[in-house]
């Protein structure tokens, strides 16, 4: 099972057999439930600002390493409102941006992906680490994406132009998280090393 939170109301869990539910931590209250699906491997995930529509990576022999949109229709049955198609290899991490228009993935097959989640088409790889991206973020003005790698190195890319503006030499271990704070200006960061670490963004407009 996978955890992640979009806020503090909204956790979401990802769980092995293809579904996902999302909880009131408070009181421990389901909130949404998908339907299961045992054919398939979710390997990544993160709940929209919508706080309904969940981003999953997935794996299964017919549609091998596709990102979808998933959200709950009437009667509790889970549709699919975009489907990601590019990656070749298992996809490590997924985000979508605050306003929804984007969403950035990394994958084992090397590749840092932008697409447009409102058509499912992608629009920029994003390149310049030499190891791979484990964990990706969007900064909360939409602008930037946070990329942490195996190797330690945290990068930081302008969505509208694909440029690496910031590179952070971290610890000499995998980086598995990076989180931008609410102003956009400070990064935090988790390691194999089992630190958590905060830098500072220095990007320029």
């Amino acid at each position: 099972m996978a955890l992640g939170y979009r806020s503090e109301t909204r956790l979401l869990a990802v769980h092995a057999n293809g579904g996902w539910s999302i909880i009131e931590p408070g009181q421990g209250q389901l909130l949404l439930r998908s339907a299961g699906n045992p054919n398939r491997q979710v390997t990544a995930a993160d709940v929209l600002s919508d706080g309904r529509t969940v981003a999953a990576a997935l794996a299964d022999g017919a549609t091998p390493f596709v990102i979808e949109g998933w959200q709950p229709a009437n009667g509790g049955v889970t549709s699919t409102t975009v489907t990601l198609k590019g990656h070749t290899d298992w996809v490590y991490a997924v985000a979508v941006s605050p306003d929804t228009n984007t969403a950035v993935s990394s994958s084992a097959d090397g590749s840092v992906r932008l697409w447009n989640w409102g058509n499912g088409q992608e629009t920029r790889k994003l390149t310049g680490s030499e190891r791979h991206v484990r964990s990706v973020a969007f900064s909360p003005d939409n602008t930037l994406v946070a990329g942490g790698t195996d190797g330690g190195r945290i990068l930081i890319w302008r969505v509208g132009t694909g440029d690496v503006v910031q590179t952070i030499t971290g610890p000499p271990s995998p980086v598995r998280s990076v989180a931008f704070d609410p102003a956009g200006k400070t990064l935090t960061t988790s390691s194999e090393d089992g630190q958590l670490r905060q830098w500072s963004v220095t990007t320029k407009p």
